[in-house]
């Protein structure tokens, strides 16, 4: 096998294996999630795959690594349907966006970006809501919400990020695609 179709074994191995991370967790998640004012709330464990993608390989391995999470993650809730998978994409998309942005700036402060990623998802999903179920609420309704989204994200954001930052210190020697990439 030649070097190069071996590297890109390696990759998709690796993205694969760091996939089903993603998928466990956020299936195991499941069971550990609380509801809060109709809303069923969790830390969101699997963005730690998401964060680590982030920062140890690139924004389309990102991309591609969150898109795949919430395509497949819907086979694993027993509630799915469309409007589910669209609040969920419009989280993951809101929030993979402004840590992209974040990363460029903040470069190696995993926590403040997966606080800013917390707290952007939870206003992402906050949008699909109102958008799906044509919720005409009120600015003052919306803003009413908004401080408890931004605090749950806030302490979410911080926790993925701190375990994240510990996975990327004691797990350092596993390798990004920087390391086989011709």
């Amino acid at each position: 096998m030649e070097k190069k179709s071996l590297t890109k074994t390696v990759h998709f191995t690796f993205f694969a294996l760091l996939l089903a991370i993603g998928l466990t967790l956020h299936y195991l998640e499941s069971f550990l999630s609380f509801p809060i004012a109709g809303f069923m709330l969790k830390i969101g464990l699997s963005n730690i795959v998401i964060v680590y993608v982030l920062m140890m390989n690139s924004d389309k391995d990102a991309i591609l690594m969150s898109l795949s999470k919430v395509t497949l993650a819907l086979f694993f809730s027993p509630t799915s349907n469309f409007g589910n998978f669209l609040i969920s994409l419009s989280g993951a998309i809101t929030s993979l966006l402004i840590m992209m942005l974040a990363k460029r700036i903040r470069k190696n402060n995993i926590i403040a970006i997966s606080i800013l990623g917390g707290i952007f998802h939870n206003l992402g999903q906050i949008l699909a809501v109102i958008f799906l179920l044509r919720i005409s609420l009120s600015i003052k309704q919306i803003l009413n919400f908004i401080p408890y989204f931004v605090l749950l994200g806030s302490i979410s954001g911080f926790l993925i990020g701190l375990l994240t930052n510990l996975v990327l210190t004691k797990l350092s020697n596993i390798p990004k695609k920087s390391d086989y990439n011709i």
